[in-house]
């Protein structure tokens, strides 16, 4: 972060990666505003209740819980298939993150 003295080994320092965190977090609604609302969580229940294994695992031949419903094409630009099961996937934390990368946060 310009203008911060304190030494890393890459990136910003903890302090100036919370506040970034936290900047990005302010900036994305409440998960109700972004679509998560009750609706979603029946969706998402059943999902995960149909797929209860993680699917990019379970292509490479791995049984591993998912834990996740990942919307495949995002519902900042297709809100209209939030709820279309065909544009959701199970996944496991570990492959969610994978998708996003770990520091989605700062691609705003």
């Amino acid at each position: 972060h310009q203008g911060c003295h304190k030494l890393t080994t890459g990136g910003p320092c903890e302090e100036h990666r919370r506040k970034e965190r936290q900047r990005y977090d302010d900036s994305r609604g409440t998960s109700t505003e972004r679509g998560y609302d009750a609706q979603w969580q029946k969706v998402r229940r059943v999902k995960l209740n149909s797929d209860p294994l993680c699917e990019v695992h379970a292509e490479r031949g791995y049984v591993v819980a998912a834990v996740l419903v990942h919307h495949i094409k995002p519902v900042s630009e297709y809100p209209e298939l939030r709820l279309v099961k065909s544009n959701l996937m199970s996944l496991c934390n570990e492959c969610h993150e994978e998708i996003h990368g770990k520091d989605r946060f700062k691609r705003t």
